[in-house]
């Protein structure tokens, strides 16, 4: 009894000491997963602040607009870069406005050296006088020229080829120039009836010359275009009279310019059979040309032969199996069969005769 008491004491002590564990490990658990859940209210209260104050920096709430405060606007972007535009070209035209007097191509490497000032490129000054580009080497200057002088950027590039087209527009103008250019320009018509359009004036036909040689003949080349075309139907009108008159009478159209050719066709007594003949002994001819004679005919006979034979209707010999006509077989009344010859239904009876006797001796 004593035994069995102290085992349920030792159990219960157990059982004791494991509640008071697993109660500890749940009461641990619990403010490790209180302290988590602070923790995500803290990280989601931040985010809010955070997205709030970025919603406040932007501009109208535009997706498009930046909304760090140090960055600049685009508008302010876009005119800045315009701002810069312009004072180039403005660098360009007043570099090309106070250009030197004389000539360009008898610049000198001073002269390059205050171009390159004016329109803002001084830092280029050292490539261009170390390669001893003079003002006549400046006006045959291109794009792989400039990347060669060092000018490696392509908007630096385009203003500077921009510059210099501006220049070659300039270099040739002196005081014959303008006034051979004076003299070639085209003085603006104050009269009105010069300043119509093309559609409203009068056509040039029958507007005739005022030379007594040319009365007949009109200034426009395009008015005898009617009468010739009108002239052309005549004729062709007169040709289908004529020629309407020669069918109905003969009822063939013949080419007067031709010799008259098949006389017999047109009359109707054309030997079809002797023509053909003629066709073919020309083919065959003309195939067997290095034959002889002899095997020129036998060949226009075997030929004739076929195509009798192809047009006619044709049957086999029972002895030689040789191909002929119906009217030239031999047939045998009592064997109700065909022969090419006698030769060979005499054969062709021998050897059935052999055959039976040999039937009959096997029996």
């Amino acid at each position: 009894m004593t035994s069995s008491s102290g085992i349920a004491s030792i159990r219960s002590v157990r059982d004791a000491n494991e509640a008071r564990i697993a109660a500890k490990k749940l009461e641990l658990d619990t403010k490790a997963m209180e302290s988590r859940l602070c923790a995500v209210r803290l990280a989601v209260l931040h985010d809010q602040q955070k997205l709030e104050l970025e919603r406040s920096q932007k501009h109208n709430g535009h997706r498009w607009k930046s909304s760090r405060k140090n960055r600049q606007k685009p508008e302010s972007k876009i005119e800045s870069r315009n701002s810069t535009d312009n004072q180039n070209n403005e660098k360009i035209t007043m570099a090309s406005q106070h250009q030197p007097k004389r000539n360009v191509r008898k610049w000198d490497r001073c002269d390059i050296q205050n171009w390159l000032t004016r329109i803002g490129m001084e830092e280029y000054g050292a490539a261009f006088e170390f390669n001893n580009v003079t003002g006549a080497i400046l006006l045959k200057l291109e794009d792989q020229d400039l990347i060669y002088l060092g000018v490696e950027t392509s908007s630096t590039r385009d203003r500077m080829l921009k510059a210099i087209k501006k220049l070659r527009s300039g270099k040739s103008i002196d005081a014959k120039t303008t006034e051979n250019v004076k003299f070639t320009q085209k003085e603006t018509p104050d009269d009105k009836s010069l300043l119509i359009h093309w559609s409203h004036t009068t056509p040039m036909r029958g507007n005739r010359s005022e030379n007594a040689l040319e009365q007949q003949a009109t200034v426009n080349a395009a008015d005898a275009v009617d009468a010739l075309h009108m002239s052309n139907i005549n004729g062709i009108l007169q040709w289908k009279e004529h020629e309407g008159d020669t069918l109905s009478q003969d009822k063939f159209w013949s080419n007067p310019a031709d010799k008259v050719t098949n006389g017999e066709l047109k009359k109707g007594i054309l030997n079809e059979e002797k023509e053909h003949e003629a066709f073919r002994a020309a083919v065959s001819a003309w195939r067997t040309a290095s034959r002889s004679t002899n095997n020129i005919e036998n060949v226009v006979r075997e030929r004739k032969e076929k195509e009798c034979s192809a047009i006619v209707s044709k049957q086999s010999c029972w002895q030689c199996y040789r191909l002929g006509t119906t009217e030239s077989m031999t047939h045998d009344l009592e064997l109700s069969k065909g022969f090419c010859s006698v030769t060979c239904r005499n054969l062709y009876k021998n050897e059935c005769a052999r055959y039976h006797e040999r039937i009959a001796e096997s029996e």
